[in-house]
């Protein structure tokens, strides 16, 4: 497959279109028939050179981090249910024998 070269001036103006025209890139990619992250990859550049904030990846990074403490959180828990049930029901049985016993007696 032979790799497209885009001159910077085209790589800018897709830039430009992300970022002050407030387009998708995904709507710029299709519209001018670029990959999509090619496009997210320039408008990165656009903004590295530009001095522009770019996407916070950390707050995606602590997000998963948070979903995956809870997970495990949530699996401690139901471990821990499954514990007591299991309890619940040996009380049960060494109750019922003992009921026995004195019913026997």
């Amino acid at each position: 497959m032979k790799k497209i070269h885009y001159d910077d001036d085209f790589k800018e103006s897709i830039s430009r279109l992300v970022v002050e025209a407030g387009k998708s890139a995904t709507k710029v990619a299709e519209e001018y028939n670029v990959n999509k992250n090619t496009v997210c990859n320039w408008v990165n550049d656009f903004k590295k050179k530009n001095g522009m904030k770019l996407p916070p990846r950390t707050a995606m990074a602590e997000e998963r981090s948070k979903i995956k403490e809870l997970d495990k959180q949530l699996k401690k828990k139901d471990q821990e249910l499954k514990d007591k049930d299991m309890e619940i029901e040996i009380l049960k049985k060494a109750m019922h024998i003992f009921m026995k016993d004195q019913n026997a007696k």
